[in-house]
């Protein structure tokens, strides 16, 4: 499967080796995609959203007004989770998630692309 990856620049290896260590049986393929530009996600059946506060709500609301692509929202405070309700994400995490629940969330995604 392969996925758009929306974070920080200094972020982005922390949550490829996240990502890919909760789905290490699978072939995980994934596509960077830095912050508000990723409204642009050229082959990928999913999107991960790894931003805090206003910055990851602004992506998920453009990648929902752009694609109908699942999502899932990977955010600092539980507050965020009505937003993810309203933009209709796939699946909602904070932070500190464990990797069963990522191999979980990333499980949903690739069920909800097909």
């Amino acid at each position: 499967m392969k996925i758009a990856l929306c974070t920080n620049f200094l972020q982005e290896e922390h949550w490829r080796s996240r990502l890919c260590d909760a789905v290490a049986d699978k072939f995980l393929t994934i596509e960077d995609c830095g912050g508000i530009d990723a409204a642009y996600l050229p082959g990928c059946a999913a999107a991960v959203v790894a931003l805090d506060g206003p910055a990851g709500l602004a992506v998920v609301r453009t990648l929902r007004e752009s694609s109908p692509l699942p999502i899932l929202w990977i955010a600092d405070e539980p507050d965020y989770a009505l937003f993810a309700y309203q933009y209709r994400v796939t699946e909602f995490l904070l932070h500190n998630a464990t990797a069963e629940q990522l191999s979980a969330a990333l499980t949903h995604l690739e069920e909800e692309s097909a």
